[in-house]
């Protein structure tokens, strides 16, 4: 039992990245990278992630250079 902010400080950043307030993804799990409207990115998982796997505007960026994609 412990908060996706403790996680966050614990799990190495190279491996894993906060998508957004629910949801700490794995590097490895990432599937496909779609874009969406107004600059958000939505992320296909696997295994699959039942809800939408989402990354806000604000963090489209910062996910783009930590997978190493050109901006």
């Amino acid at each position: 039992d412990t908060t996706l902010e403790k996680l966050e400080e614990i799990l190495p950043k190279t491996d894993f990245f906060r998508l957004n307030r629910q949801l700490i993804v794995a590097k490895k799990s990432i599937k496909q990278i779609k874009p969406e409207s107004y600059g958000k990115l939505n992320v296909e998982l696997t295994p699959a992630y039942e809800d939408e796997a989402g990354v806000s505007r604000t963090k489209a960026q910062e996910f783009r250079q930590w997978l190493g994609l050109s901006l």
